[in-house]
């Protein structure tokens, strides 16, 4: 049986818990509400212009000559192909108290993983842990990201790699709602292939000229969509430790 001088210093150690974990319910909160308006409004103004991308990308890629050389259509299409393979970029995070949904990500990663080959990029220390152990070992590129901003440097050093992928599939969790956080696969390469775009039926006429729009596009959208993902990872994140602090 428990003393009087045990069960208070068993009350005292809960009475702390108990306010430890309210003061990280309520720095989750405040984080959370910092970023959701942006997030969400970006969100909708990120999409359309992703769909304006691939309509775009799928309308170059269907007016250029099926004449062409193999030569002359490698030097026409040298921003978009660039390497010609697949990159998967798993955005995770760095600290605990996030319940399955990281975990639950990374399961997605995996799964995509045995479905495609490509090559990996992993962002967040725990996604690295979860890489590292992984059977059948993975090589994988690594980047730090930070879990509280977003840091324009980190952000250059992930895009100049990725940037030089043909295809760009981004794993991270997204933000549904405040009790729902779901793992969500994004292509933020535009999402079409020469093959897929020569049996579009949609023509579009572009100025000043095709290129110069596509070479915009393909210059600036890819950072632009991935840290829109970075934000996303982050909101969910926010959300996912709030409904484990509860």
């Amino acid at each position: 049986m428990q003393t009087l001088r045990k069960l208070a210093a068993t009350i005292a150690q809960q009475t702390a818990l108990q306010k430890l974990t309210e003061t990280y319910e309520d720095m989750a909160v405040f984080n959370m509400q910092q970023i959701r308006q942006q997030v969400l409004d970006s969100r909708q103004f990120l999409e359309g212009v992703s769909e304006i991308y691939h309509a775009a990308k799928t309308a170059y890629l269907a007016q250029i000559p099926a004449t062409l050389s193999r030569r002359a259509l490698d030097s026409e299409l040298t921003f978009i192909l660039r390497n010609r393979k697949t990159v998967v970029v798993l955005i995770s995070g760095n600290e605990p108290l996030l319940g399955n949904i990281l975990l639950e990500t990374y399961k997605v990663f995996l799964e995509l993983l045995r479905n495609i080959g490509a090559e990996v990029v992993v962002c967040g220390r725990i996604g690295r842990y979860l890489a590292t152990h992984a059977r059948p070992a993975l090589a994988f590129a690594y980047f730090d990201i930070d879990d509280y901003k977003i840091d324009g440097q980190q952000v250059d050093k992930i895009v100049n790699l990725i940037s030089q992928f043909s295809k760009i599939l981004v794993v991270y969790p997204r933000f549904d709602s405040v009790l729902v956080q779901v793992p969500q696969i994004d292509d933020v390469s535009g999402g079409v292939s020469l093959e897929q775009a020569a049996v579009s039926g949609r023509k579009y006429y572009f100025e000043p000229s095709a290129f110069a729009v596509m070479s915009y596009f393909e210059g600036q959208i890819i950072k632009i969509l991935f840290e829109q993902k970075l934000l996303e990872a982050m909101l969910a994140r926010f959300s996912a430790r709030l409904t484990v602090m509860d």
